[in-house]
């Protein structure tokens, strides 16, 4: 892909992106769009987020298709998965 359409595509993410932290702010939304510009940006066939609960433990977000969430709870059921690597200050942050 040429750096300028990359450099407008990851701009317009961005835009958008931005644009779901307005009035009435969901973070369901946000993860969602994110989910979406990442599969389009890396060109992968899914993507998910997993986020770090109240009491650190990982559950699954928000993913992009039914099996990427499937796979995101299998993940965090059985404590592997590329979440699971993460250096801990981003796990626990």
């Amino acid at each position: 892909m040429a750096r300028p359409e990359r450099d407008e595509r990851l701009a317009r993410a961005c835009v958008e992106l931005a644009d779901t932290l307005a009035d009435g702010f969901r973070p369901v939304d946000f993860l969602q769009v994110l989910n979406d510009h990442v599969i389009d940006l890396l060109g992968v066939d899914a993507s998910g987020v997993v986020m770090v609960d109240g009491l650190g433990r990982m559950v699954d977000a928000t993913a992009s298709s039914d099996a990427a969430h499937r796979l995101e709870e299998l993940w965090t059921e059985c404590g592997e998965g590329p979440c699971h690597h993460c250096p801990p200050l981003l796990r626990h942050a």
